[in-house]
């Protein structure tokens, strides 16, 4: 960034022959005037000065007895003084300074933040659907009006800030998973049986509880109902409040598992001969440099594009990249009897992995391998401890 600012205000790169300028450095260190980058020479030295303090050495210079000799001048300043006379040039200068003003009045990226459930597109898709899209204006973007819009329409968006920052628009959502569970909450639902199996542990903290453990119970079987029947001093029932049964179930069970692999695949064999274009886009608007080589039968497209910019937040609608096309061959292949058990190993490794993700534990199994020419394939039980959670609405009866 310094070095940025010294070459808008100009850099003069000077030197001196005297051998002892000690007093001189300290006279400018007096007048604040900044040097640096001195380097030694055969008969003095050189260093760099900002070009306004250039103008400012003379009475150091004239008490030190000293000249100095300019070598070199770099920056903006001297830039246009340079090319002062290209009219043609200076208009291009102030062209290019009042596209990009005008660029800048406009969104050109949207960007979404913290998101999980809802994709960028679904986002997006919605801030299109209110006028924000883009290339829109910027100043017709109400953040405090957009922020309101987002948590009203998303009830599972709880906190939502959307901020402008150079031509971008950053839209930054926090979710709430257990907004959707309080919604459950207000219609009544029992516990059902997900499999068949016997239960292992229950712990009911809301309903009534039609099972204990050791039970075996059958697929579609009430578990925790979602019905609490009230009685008075006399056992007698009075009334009937319904609620959401809210218990933790085990059940062990036992789950099947099928998975086949063919042995026959088809391969990828990349020829070597590639060919790459350069593509540009201009407000949505792409052109490719190039043409696709005709003796490609098959191949396969790699785009890389990057959007221009000027700073980290100010992006133009302008892309560049470049669209290259690799050419390959396919052949046909056969899996040997080691590489097809490994692979319906794995595949079974990743599926218990998933399962004990989601709180089912593994008790025992019982898989085994069945390899033909055509296919290979693993097939068994897996028994397992997990929780039912599955729901069915309560039958709500009216009590006379």
């Amino acid at each position: 960034m310094r070095c940025v600012i010294r070459n808008l205000r100009g850099v003069v790169l000077a030197s001196t022959d005297n051998p002892a300028p000690e007093r001189f450095f300290n006279l400018c260190r007096m007048k604040k005037i900044r040097i640096w980058d001195i380097t030694k020479t055969d008969k003095g030295c050189q260093f760099s000065i900002v070009a306004a303090d250039f103008l400012r050495l003379k009475e150091p210079l004239k008490k030190c007895g000293m000249k100095l000799v300019i070598l070199r001048k770099t920056g903006l300043p001297f830039f246009m003084f340079r090319y002062r006379k290209h009219y043609s040039f200076v208009a291009g200068m102030l062209l290019a300074a009042v596209l990009l003003q005008i660029m800048s009045m406009f969104v050109w990226e949207i960007e979404v933040d913290g998101n999980s459930y809802y994709t960028d597109n679904v986002i997006v898709s919605y801030l299109q659907e209110n006028d924000v899209y883009v290339g829109c204006r910027m100043s017709k973007v109400m953040c405090d009006s957009l922020e309101q819009k987002i948590r009203k329409d998303f009830d599972d968006i709880t906190w939502v800030s959307a901020e402008k920052s150079g031509t971008k628009l950053i839209v930054h959502i926090k979710e709430n998973d257990g907004d959707s569970v309080v919604k459950e909450m207000k219609s009544p639902s029992d516990i059902i049986a997900s499999s068949d199996g016997v239960v292992e542990s229950i712990i009911t903290r809301c309903g009534t509880p039609l099972v204990r453990k050791g039970d075996e119970v059958k697929t579609g079987d009430v578990l925790v109902s979602g019905e609490i029947v009230l009685y008075h001093d006399a056992k007698e029932e009075v009334d009937t409040r319904y609620v959401q049964a809210d218990a933790d179930v085990y059940v062990r069970t036992s789950i099947q598992y099928n998975n086949t692999v063919q042995r026959g695949y088809t391969c990828k064999m990349y020829t070597g001969k590639s060919v790459t274009h350069h593509i540009i886009s201009v407000m949505g608007s792409m052109a490719e440099l190039g043409l696709l080589p005709a003796d490609y039968e098959q191949y396969d497209i790699v785009t890389e594009v990057s959007r221009l910019r000027l700073t980290k937040d100010f992006l133009l609608p302008v892309c560049a990249g470049r669209r290259t096309v690799y050419e390959y061959v396919t052949e046909e292949g056969m899996h040997s009897e080691e590489e097809v058990t490994q692979i319906l190993t794995d595949n079974y490794e990743n599926y218990l992995n998933k399962l004990k993700k989601e709180g089912i534990q593994i008790v025992s199994d019982s898989v085994k391998i069945d390899i033909t020419d055509v296919n290979a394939s693993m097939r068994g039980s897996i028994h397992v401890v997990m929780p039912f959670k599955e729901r069915r609405s309560c039958d709500v009866r009216t009590f006379d």
